[in-house]
């Protein structure tokens, strides 16, 4: 033999691995590693586009907020309000005093705020007041934009309290504009323009001009603003209709963040949580961290060499310990002879030819051992996997002629799975085994017999005598001396005759058939063909209306309905009428259905609600009898409609709140049930039967409760008319505030503003 050739054969192999492997190693190592850095690059580009637009939005409605509260001062309420000729400039004084007030915010937070209304010249601002054309050529205004707000000036029909988006753009480069119009009704007749404009010049992070890129601001598919440096292109090569376009979130699916890549482009974009029509763009390069492979090789090698010196330990390692098996076979096989020619593969053809032997020996004994071949025969004969001329073939070969004719019994543990929980493995063993004994010792004296076992709850029994009585009395002989916890749990079907051997596979399906009995057969464990056909054949009654009811109930969380309408079904069919077990099954399977369509619509899981262990469908086809059968459907119910319930207050404390929210924000404006239905997609009945249950009050209630509340907190802290404070409350008529304020409060506005 030469020497550990076989040895060094593994040896060299394995080592071609370990290269192979520390190869791919490194490679997979550079891939990941380049992965890594553009995820983190890209992470860091979201987060400053992120940060951006936090910082736009934030300046946005800081300048939202500086106008809602310049609406409450009573300067611009008589400035907007005035109809007096003489007292028009005295207002507009009076305003502007008021923006001067607010000119360090307005400076602070770099926008400039100018007023005007809708139908006259005059512009008022901080520093001055001035006409719209010098306003205008003040922003930067070209000849397109400013007659754009001309013409916006000029509609009768815009809507109001939207805003008007401009991009005033100034010759000057540090004093770049955002202009926001918005035209806004206070009063019949009097309509306000607010200008709001914003300075660009620190509106984006500061970029490095050799780094191409940049941010900018779009308006569906027009650039509004932007902060790029390209070398050979410009913004509008980038940033063309085609892909703003691509920008837009559909209707059906709006999404916030979106990446698009033009030329050698990425672009970016989030949308503004302030104005939904604007979007934030961030154009950067392509991440590109390509590397050469000599800089490749150089970046790994480290890697390389520490992973091969690895491999090279672990490789030494595994071929000895390989080899040891090897090894310690030709040590024994040496033993007692003089020479082995050949290498160490001649010994292992040895031993594998030695081992065929074996087998052989083992299959023929295998042959010989009729019993177990028996047996699956007669599995296969039962289950109709057995020709008739082998039937006839086997049945003198494994002793079966005397089963010329005769019954099958078949026995079912319907009740199976719970054993477990009350006996252990071993006893549920020694349970079948003192059965098989019983069976035995009784069937011997009187006829021939076959016991096969089918499944684990089913055992079949292949018996030649014909007589149904006699098959009885012997059944019942048997379970009078058996424990009762064996009688709950077993239930035994009996065939009708068959002629010959190749007929006991309908006698099976005939027992089988038998057993789907159990829901209809009270305390009964015994049954043949002979009972099944004293049943009434009866329809059962579930009308759809009455499943509607039931479904709809039921998704509601009303859980006494739901039990009332299931209560009336079960007791009509399971008491009042005589129902067949095909009509009994037929209701049982439209219970079911009942069940999952209502799971479906309540997007419930049903093993969230009834368990890991068993499905609805398992737990109803293992009960026999109609009590036991009306005490799990209407436990099943009962475990649903809890969750059902428990869920539903859940959603309905959510929409309350979400409902409460809104009041509390829009209280001034004039809202109805139907507005906040229509706004938060939902039915007038349901908003209205949430509050009911969550408030205490319907919504109207708690509308003009709360529209009191903020008015006594106005009147406590300024001096403010009364007629403006209904206004500012959402109250369109002066008495009907003046009526609510006295139900709620037992005085006045006048006398509590006096009280307090």
């Amino acid at each position: 033999m030469r020497k550990r050739k076989f040895y060094w054969k593994l040896f060299v192999c394995m080592m071609a691995v370990i290269f192979v492997y520390t190869a791919a190693l490194s490679f997979v190592y550079y891939l990941k590693n380049r992965e890594f850095t553009n995820f983190e690059l890209e992470q860091s580009q979201k987060e400053l586009l992120k940060q951006t637009k936090e910082k736009v939005d934030h300046r946005l409605l800081v300048a939202l907020s500086g106008i809602n509260q310049l609406k409450s001062t009573e300067a611009f309420v008589n400035f907007s309000q005035n109809r007096n000729e003489k007292l028009k400039y005295y207002y507009v004084n009076e305003l502007y005093k008021e923006l001067q007030k607010n000119s360090n915010a307005f400076s602070q937070f770099e926008y400039k705020l100018g007023v005007m209304k809708a139908d006259e010249d005059l512009i008022v601002t901080p520093d001055m007041t001035i006409n719209q054309e010098q306003y205008f050529q003040q922003l930067g205004l070209n000849k397109e934009e400013n007659q754009q707000v001309v013409d916006y000036l000029a509609e009768k029909n815009n809507s109001f309290e939207q805003y008007k988006l401009f991009t005033l753009m100034n010759q000057k480069k540090d004093n770049v504009y955002i202009t926001l119009l918005k035209k806004e009704r206070i009063a019949e007749g009097n309509n306000v323009v607010f200008f709001l404009s914003f300075y660009t010049k620190n509106l984006y992070p500061a970029l490095n001009p050799v780094d191409q890129g940049g941010f900018a601001i779009v308006e569906g598919n027009r650039i509004s603003s932007h902060q790029t440096f390209f070398h050979d292109l410009s913004i509008t090569d980038i940033l063309t209709k085609d892909r703003l376009k691509q920008l837009e979130p559909s209707k059906e699916e709006p999404v916030s963040y979106q990446k698009i890549t033009a030329a050698d482009f990425q672009i970016k974009s989030l949308s503004s949580e302030v104005l939904k029509d604007w979007k934030y763009l961030y154009i950067t390069p392509k991440q590109i961290t390509e590397t050469s492979f000599a800089g490749l090789l150089m970046d790994s090698l480290p890697v390389y060499v520490l992973f091969l010196l690895a491999g090279l330990v672990v490789q030494i390692l595994f071929v000895n310990y390989t080899y040891q098996p090897v090894k310690k076979v030709l040590r024994v096989l040496k033993d007692g002879q003089e020479s082995i020619d050949g290498d160490e593969f001649a010994i292992i053809q040895q031993i594998t030819t030695n081992m065929k032997k074996m087998n052989e020996k083992l299959l023929s004994t295998i042959d010989h051992h009729q019993l177990s071949l028996k047996k699956k025969f007669m599995k296969d004969l039962l289950l109709g996997l057995v020709e008739k001329e082998e039937v006839e073939e086997k049945s003198g070969q494994y002793g079966l002629a005397e089963l010329k004719q005769g019954r099958v019994i078949l026995f079912e543990f319907t009740n199976y799975k719970e054993w477990g929980e009350s006996v252990t493995p071993e006893e549920i063993l020694t349970i079948k085994l003192q059965l098989l004994t019983y069976l035995k010792e009784h069937l011997e004296k009187e006829t021939s017999y076959e016991m096969i076992e089918m499944e684990v709850e089913k055992l079949a029994i292949l018996t030649s005598e014909t007589n149904l009585q006699r098959i009885r009395d012997w059944l019942n002989s048997f379970k009078s001396g058996r424990d009762e916890r064996l009688h709950a749990t077993m239930f035994i079907a009996i065939s009708d005759p068959v002629a010959e051997l190749s007929e006991f596979e309908k006698g099976y399906k005939q027992a089988r058939n038998l057993l789907e009995y159990r829901y209809a057969i009270d305390r009964k464990n015994i049954v043949s063909t002979e009972d099944i056909g004293t049943f009434e054949q009866k329809s059962y009654y579930y009308p759809l209306e009455m499943e509607k009811d039931l479904i709809n109930f039921s998704c509601r969380g009303q859980k006494e309905k739901a039990m009332a309408i299931l209560k009336n079904v079960l007791n009509d069919n399971l008491h009042v009428r005589q129902l067949d077990e095909s009509a009994l099954r037929s209701l049982v399977f439209e219970i079911l259905a009942t069940i999952h369509r209502i799971l479906s619509q309540t997007n419930q899981a049903e093993r969230t609600i009834f368990g890991e262990d068993e499905t609805v469908y398992r737990r109803l086809q293992v009960i026999r009898g109609k009590e036991k059968l009306e005490q799990t459907i209407t436990s099943l119910f009962g475990e649903l409609l809890e969750n059902i319930q428990e869920q539903t207050k859940k959603a309905d404390l959510t929409v309350a709140d979400q409902l409460m929210n809104f009041i509390h924000d829009h209280f001034h404006r004039d809202l109805s049930l139907s507005d906040l239905a229509e706004h938060f997609n939902l039915t007038s009945s349901y908003v209205s039967k949430v509050f009911k249950e969550q408030t205490g009050e319907n919504f109207k209630e708690y509308l003009n409760m709360y529209r009191v509340k903020k008015a006594k907190e106005i009147l406590s802290a300024q001096e403010v008319k009364i007629s403006q404070v209904a206004s500012m409350v959402g109250f369109n008529n002066v008495n009907t505030f003046i009526r609510t304020f006295k139900k709620y409060v037992g005085l006045s506005p006048g006398q509590y503003e006096k009280g307090s």
